[in-house]
C-alpha cells in the first residue's frame, strides 16, 4: 500500500528560493513568432527545466496591459524580449518593454534582448519597421481629440522611444545568419549562466508510463471537498508499482507543480487492511492510493462496504509493449532511442527475453555492459560444486586444484564442459617443481568446449584433444609450431600468448615469398587445409620467437588478430586481404616488422588498427577506401610539418628513411604518443580528418595545444598526458567533451593557462598531478592566480580594498606539502569559488576591516541597510613559532539564520613570509540572497587535524560588509563581471560540493594536482568525516549541461576532480 501523505500545488523550484515565481518572462509579438521561433524557444526552456511565463492570449492594439502580465514580470528573475519586425506595432508589447526595463532599474531583473531578423540600430533609432510603427502611433496620438488621452499618448510615446533606445543598447543576441536550433541552445546556456541557476534534475526519461501518469494525474485533479477518493493500482508481475510512483514523483518535481511523496510499499492481508483503514472513513477531501497484486483485497475491505461517501477507482498496470521495451533498453545501453548498428538482432532477443519487465531491461542495459560481480561468481561456483560435492570429475566445470587433480589422476568424464588450469597459481604449493601432464588425461572429456592450460608442460599425442573445443588458451606453449594432431575445426578462439611459436600459417598460396628457413618453420600447419576454418579470434601476443604470419586464406571467419609485443615478427603475409570479416588488428610494439601489407588499409571492416611502438620502415599504409575503420594508433610515427590536405603523414623513423602513411577521412581515433613531437611539428590543418573524434598527444614536448586540433570538426576527446613542457591550452574546440591533462614529472610547474570558449559544449577534465605555475596560473572557471601588481585598480576598488601597501613584498608558497616544494613569488591574488584572497607578511589588519575580534572566531548580525549586500571582506592575522612553515587554516562561515555553511580550504596550503606573522585577506562575493539584513553570522578558523600542532595562533580576525553604493552608471560594466560568470562560485552551482550535513566544502586541491577522490581527501580535513551527496565532485567550468555526442556513454558534467 502506498499512502500519499503530501499533495500540494506549486512545489518550490529554484525560482522560489530566490523569491520569484518564474525564471523567465517571454515578451514577443505573437503574429511574428508565436508559432515559430518563440514556440521553439519556450519548449527548449521548459525542457531545460527553466520555469517560464508565456502569455497565450493576444491583446489588440490599444488595449491596456493585463494586470497578471505586470505581476508576472515582477515575479520573474529575467525577461527575454524577442524583438521582431512588428514588435513595435503593438502598444501592448511596448508597454511590456517599459515595465521590463523599469523592473531592471529597481531590482536585479536581467534583460536579454533577441534581435530576431532586425538590426539593433533600427530599434535604437526607430528606423525601418520600428520607425513605421512609431509613426503610426504618433499619427494616432495627433488624431486624438481628447486632451487627457492625447497627453497620455504623448507620455507613452516618450517612454516607448526611450525603452527602444535602452533595450537596443543592452548586450543582446542577434539571430541573423544562425541556425535557430544552435541559437536557441546558446540562449539557454546564457540564461543558466546569468541567472546562476543551480543544477536541476532534467525531465526524467519516462518510458512506458505515459498512460499511467495521465490517469493518476487526472485522478488527483478530480478532487472533491465532500468525499474521500481511493485509487487501487493493481500491479502485475511485469511492472513494479514502485517504478510508477518513483516516476510520478520525478515527473511532478521536474514540472514544479503537483508533487507527491510516498512511503515504501507495505504489504497487508485483509485483516491488517481493515485495521488500518477502519470503517468510519477519512476526512473529506482525502486521497488514498492502495497498490496490490490481489484484486479481491479491496473488494472485500470493510471500508468500501460501509462508506457511501467514498469514491473508489481501479487502475491496472501492464508491462511494456515491444516498442517501449526497445526504447527503454536502448536508453540505458546506448543513451539513445535506437540500437547501435549490428545490435538489432541482439536487441530483439533481449526484449523477447525480458517480456516487458522494466527492471530487467534497465539491468541488462546498465552502464552499457554486463559484468560478473565477485559474489555472483562465487554463487555460480557454489552451484557447480553442488553438482557433485565429493567427485569433482563429475562436475560440468573445473578450476584450480580440482582441475589439477582430475588431470593428474586421469579420471575426467564427459560431464566436463569447461576446465581451467594455470600452473603459475599452483607452483608455490608444489613440492617437487613442475609436473608434466599427459594428453591422455583429456581423452575422456568428449564434450569439453572451454580449455585453459597456461604454462602446463604436456606430453603425448594431441589427437587426444577433444574435437568439440570452442575456446583454447595455452599461454606459455613450449613448442615451436602447432602440433599436427591438434584438431581445431570447431575452434572459435585460440589464445597462445607468451608461447615459443616461431611460425604460424599456411603459405601454400604464397610460396615464393618464403626463404627455406621460414618454410621449415611452418611445421604441420600446411598439411591440413581445413585448419581453423571457424576461428574468429587469434591471439599470439608476446610470442617473442614468432617470425612470420600467413595463411590467412584458410581463416575465412577471422575477426580479431592480436599480435601485441611480438618483438621478433618480421612479416605479415598479404593474404590477410582475404580476411573479409577482420575487425581488429593489433600489431603494437612489433618493432622489427619491416613489411606491412599495403592492402591492410583497404580492409573494409577493420574498426581498430593498433600500431603502437612499430617501426614501419618504408612501408606504406593505404586506407583511403576504408568505410568503417575506427582507430589508428602509431606511437612511433614522427610527424613532418609538410602534411598536405590529402591526409598523408610523412614520418621519419630512427633510421632516417622516409615512408608515407595514408590516413582516410573516416579515421576516428589517432594516437601520436611518445614521438618527441614539438608544437611546430604538427601541420596547421587537420580538417581533412573530418571524422576524427579522439586524439592522443601524450608524452610529447609540446608547449601549447597544436593549432591543427582546432581544425578537427568532430574532435571530442583530447589527451595530453605527461606533456611536461606544456604551458598553455587555449582556444579549445567548442565541441570537445573530454580533455586529459595528467603529468607525473617532479620538475618545476609549467602549465600557466587553460582557457575555454564560453560557448563551448560541456567538458570533462581529468588533471591529476597537473603542474600549475604558482606565480601566475589560470584554469578558467576553476582557479585564477596572478600577481597583485597585475590586478586592475577598479577590481581592487570593487572589492573594497583601498590603500594596498603590500604589493612589492615577496612570499614563498606551497600549494601541496606532499608532492613538491615551495616557489618564491610576488604577493598573489587568488580567485576560486567566488572568493578573492591574498597572503602577505605582517601583523596588521587591512585598513578596510571595520569590525575586529581577538582570537580565531567572530560573530555578528548583519545590520539593516537600504542598499543591497554584495560581499563580505574577512581577514585574520596568524602567528607561528615556526617561521619557515605556516599552514593556512580552514575558514568556516555559517549563516545561522538560513542554515547555510561554507567551509573553505585555500588552494595554498603553506606559506613562508620570512616573518613571525602573516596576514590573510579575502573578499567573499555574496549577492544571491545568501545573506540578508538580520541574519546571524559566525566565522571560525580551524586547522586540519594532522597539521594542528599547536604552533599556530590566530591573533585577530575581522570583517567588513560591502554594499552596492548605488552611484554606478546603469550601463557601466561591472569590474567583476568576468569572475561572476564562473559557475562554481557562491551563489552559483555548488551542488557538487554539498555534503550530507548540508555544508559546502570548497577545495580545488585534488582537482588541480592530486587526482584523488576529493570525498576521501576531505574526510582527512574535517574532524567529523563528512560525506558528499554525490559520489564524485564535478566542475562545470563556464558551460552548462548539454547532451553529449562522443562515444556510447554520456556524462554531461564538465569536469571531474
Amino acid at each position: 500500500m502506498v499512502v500519499l501523505h503530501e499533495i500540494y500545488q506549486g512545489s518550490p523550484s529554484s525560482s522560489s528560493t530566490h523569491g520569484h515565481r518564474y525564471d523567465v518572462f517571454l515578451s514577443f509579438r505573437g503574429v511574428d513568432t508565436r508559432h515559430s521561433f518563440t514556440n521553439h524557444l519556450y519548449n527548449a526552456l521548459m525542457h531545460a527545466n527553466i520555469t517560464t511565463f508565456i502569455d497565450d492570449e493576444e491583446i489588440d492594439s490599444g488595449e491596456e496591459l493585463k494586470p497578471d502580465l505586470e505581476s508576472a514580470i515582477k515575479a520573474s528573475r529575467a525577461s527575454v524580449i524577442v524583438l521582431s519586425k512588428n514588435y513595435a506595432a503593438s502598444t501592448w508589447c511596448l508597454d511590456e518593454l517599459v515595465l521590463i526595463l523599469e523592473q531592471r532599474k529597481t531590482s536585479d531583473h536581467i534583460v536579454i534582448p533577441i534581435f530576431y531578423h532586425v538590426e539593433p540600430t533600427h530599434v535604437r533609432n526607430q528606423q525601418s519597421s520600428f520607425g513605421d510603427a512609431m509613426d503610426k502611433h504618433r499619427h494616432m496620438m495627433e488624431a486624438e481629440t481628447n486632451v487627457n488621452k492625447r497627453s497620455q499618448w504623448d507620455e507613452k510615446m516618450l517612454k516607448w522611444n526611450k525603452a527602444l533606445r535602452d533595450v537596443a543598447d543592452l548586450k543582446g543576441k542577434d539571430v541573423n545568419g544562425r541556425l535557430e536550433v544552435d541559437f536557441i541552445d546558446e540562449v539557454i546556456k546564457d540564461i543558466f549562466r546569468r541567472l546562476r541557476i543551480s543544477s536541476r534534475f532534467p525531465l526524467p526519461q519516462l518510458i512506458g508510463v505515459d498512460s499511467s501518469i495521465e490517469f493518476i494525474t487526472s485522478w488527483l485533479k478530480d478532487a472533491s471537498s465532500n468525499r474521500t477518493d481511493v485509487l487501487t493500482i493493481l500491479a502485475s508481475l511485469k511492472i513494479s508499482v514502485g517504478d510508477v510512483t518513483k516516476n510520478l514523483k520525478e515527473y511532478f518535481m521536474c514540472k514544479n507543480n503537483s508533487m507527491m511523496t510516498s512511503q515504501n510499499e507495505v504489504h497487508f492481508n485483509l485483516d491488517q487492511l481493515d485495521a488500518l483503514l477502519g470503517s468510519k472513513g477519512f476526512h473529506p477531501g482525502s486521497k488514498i492510493v492502495i497498490t496490490t497484486k490481489d484484486a479481491w483485497l479491496t473488494k472485500s475491505c470493510e471500508l468500501f462496504k460501509t462508506n457511501d461517501t467514498l469514491k473508489h477507482a481501479t487502475y491496472k498496470l501492464e508491462g511494456l509493449v515491444e516498442i517501449e521495451s526497445q526504447k527503454l533498453f536502448c536508453f540505458h545501453a546506448f543513451m539513445c532511442n535506437y540500437p547501435k548498428a549490428g545490435y538489432e538482432e541482439v536487441l530483439k532477443e533481449l526484449v523477447k527475453y525480458c517480456k516487458g519487465h522494466p527492471m530487467a531491461l534497465k539491468v541488462l542495459g546498465w552502464k552499457n555492459q554486463l559484468m560478473m560481480h565477485q559474489l555472483l561468481q562465487e554463487m555460480g561456483r557454489f552451484v557447480v560444486r553442488e553438482e557433485s560435492f565429493y567427485k569433482p570429475w563429475e562436475r560440468s566445470r573445473l578450476w584450480g586444484h580440482e582441475s589439477f587433480g582430475v588431470l593428474t589422476q586421469n579420471n575426467g568424464t564427459e560431464n566436463v564442459l569447461g576446465l581451467t588450469l594455470d600452473m603459475r597459481m599452483l607452483e608455490k604449493e608444489m613440492l617437487h617443481g613442475s609436473l608434466e601432464l599427459k594428453t591422455d588425461a583429456l581423452s575422456k572429456m568428449d564434450r569439453l568446449m572451454l580449455l585453459q592450460l597456461n604454462y602446463v608442460k604436456i606430453t603425448g599425442s594431441y589427437k587426444n584433444f577433444p574435437e568439440e573445443l570452442r575456446w583454447l588458451c595455452m599461454h606459455g606453449f613450449p613448442l615451436k609450431s602447432i602440433p599436427l594432431g591438434l584438431r581445431m575445426e570447431n575452434l572459435v578462439a585460440l589464445d597462445m600468448s607468451y608461447s615459443s611459436i616461431e611460425s604460424f600459417g599456411i603459405f601454400s598460396s604464397y610460396p615464393q615469398r618464403l626463404n627455406n628457413k621460414l618454410k621449415q618453420l611452418i611445421g604441420s600447419c600446411s598439411k591440413d587445409k581445413r585448419l581453423l576454418k571457424s576461428l574468429k579470434i587469434l591471439n599470439l601476443s608476446f610470442c617473442e620467437q614468432l617470425r612470420s604470419l600467413g595463411g590467412f586464406e584458410h581463416l575465412p571467419k577471422l575477426e580479431s588478430l592480436i599480435l601485441r609485443g611480438c618483438f621478433g615478427l618480421l612479416e605479415v603475409c598479404e593474404s590477410i586481404e582475404l580476411c573479409d570479416e577482420l575487425v581488429l588488428v593489433d600489431l603494437s610494439y612489433c618493432n622489427k616488422l619491416r613489411k606491412l601489407p599495403r592492402i591492410i588499409g583497404m580492409l573494409k571492416k577493420v574498426k581498430t588498427l593498433l600500431l603502437n611502438g612499430c617501426n614501419l620502415g618504408e612501408s606504406r599504409i593505404k586506407m583511403r577506401d576504408m568505410d568503417s575503420r575506427k582507430k589508428l594508433k602509431g606511437d612511433s610515427i614522427s610527424l613532418n610539418t609538410k602534411m598536405s590536405s590529402s591526409s598523408i603523414l610523412k614520418a621519419i623513423p630512427s633510421d632516417q628513411k622516409f615512408f608515407t602513411i595514408h590516413l582516410p577521412i573516416s579515421l576516428v581515433e589517432l594516437s601520436l604518443e611518445n614521438n618527441n613531437l614539438s608544437t611546430e611539428s604538427f601541420p596547421m590543418d587537420f580538417s581533412c580528418l573530418s571524422m576524427l573524434e579522439a586524439l592522443y598527444l601524450d608524452n610529447n614536448p609540446i608547449v601549447s595545444m597544436p593549432n591543427c586540433v582546432r581544425t578537427l570538426p568532430r574532435i571530442g576527446f583530447l589527451s595530453m598526458n605527461n606533456c611536461n613542457m606544456l604551458t598553455s591550452v587555449e582556444h579549445i574546440p567548442q565541441i570537445l567533451e573530454v580533455l586529459i591533462l595528467v603529468t607525473y614529472s617532479p620538475e618545476q610547474p609549467s602549465l600557466r593557462k587553460v582557457v575555454f570558449d564560453r560557448e563551448m559544449s560541456p567538458l570533462r577534465i581529468l588533471s591529476g598531478y597537473i603542474q600549475c605555475a604558482l606565480s601566475s596560473f589560470e584554469f578558467e572557471g576553476i582557479i585564477k592566480i596572478q600577481p597583485m601588481t597585475a590586478v586592475e585598480g577598479r577590481i581592487l576598488c570593487s572589492l573594497g580594498w583601498t590603500k594596498v601597501h603590500f604589493l612589492n613584498k615577496q612570499i614563498r608558497v606551497c600549494s601541496d606539502t606532499i608532492f613538491r616544494g615551495s616557489e618564491e613569488s610576488e604577493i598573489q591574488m587568488y580567485y576560486e569559488f567566488g572568493i578573492f584572497s591574498t597572503i602577505y607578511g605582517g601583523h596588521e589588519m587591512p585598513n578596510w576591516i571595520t569590525d575586529r575580534n581577538p582570537g580565531s572566531s567572530i560573530s555578528f548580525t548583519i545590520p539593516s541597510s537600504p542598499s543591497k549586500l554584495r560581499g563580505l571582506n574577512f581577514s585574520y592575522v596568524q602567528m607561528a613559532l615556526d617561521v619557515n612553515v605556516k599552514h593556512l587554516p580552514m575558514i568556516k562561515i555559517s549563516n545561522i539564520t538560513k542554515n547555510l555553511t561554507w567551509i573553505y580550504q585555500h588552494y595554498i596550503e603553506t606559506v613562508n613570509v620570512g616573518e613571525e606573522c602573516f596576514t590573510f585577506s579575502s573578499h567573499w562575493m555574496f549577492g544571491m540572497d545568501e545573506m540578508a539584513c538580520g541574519d546571524k553570522i559566525n566565522i571560525t578558523l580551524w586547522h586540519k587535524r594532522f597539521f594542528n600542532d599547536n604552533k599556530s595562533v590566530t591573533k585577530e580576525c575581522g570583517v567588513s560588509i560591502m554594499y552596492d553604493n548605488g552611484d554606478k552608471d546603469e550601463e557601466e560594466e561591472d569590474a567583476l563581471d568576468y569572475y561572476k560568470s564562473w559557475n562554481h562560485i557562491i551563489g552559483g552551482d555548488l551542488t557538487g560540493f554539498l555534503t550530507t550535513t548540508g555544508e559546502y566544502i570548497l577545495h580545488t586541491c585534488s582537482f588541480t594536482r592530486n587526482g584523488f577522490e576529493l570525498t576521501g581527501y576531505i574526510r582527512q580535513l574535517v574532524d567529523y568525516g563528512s560525506k558528499y551527496k554525490d559520489e564524485y565532485m564535478w566542475f562545470r567550468a563556464l558551460s552548462q549541461k548539454k547532451s553529449g555526442i562522443l562515444g556510447d556513454t554520456r556524462e554531461t558534467y564538465l569536469c571531474r576532480i
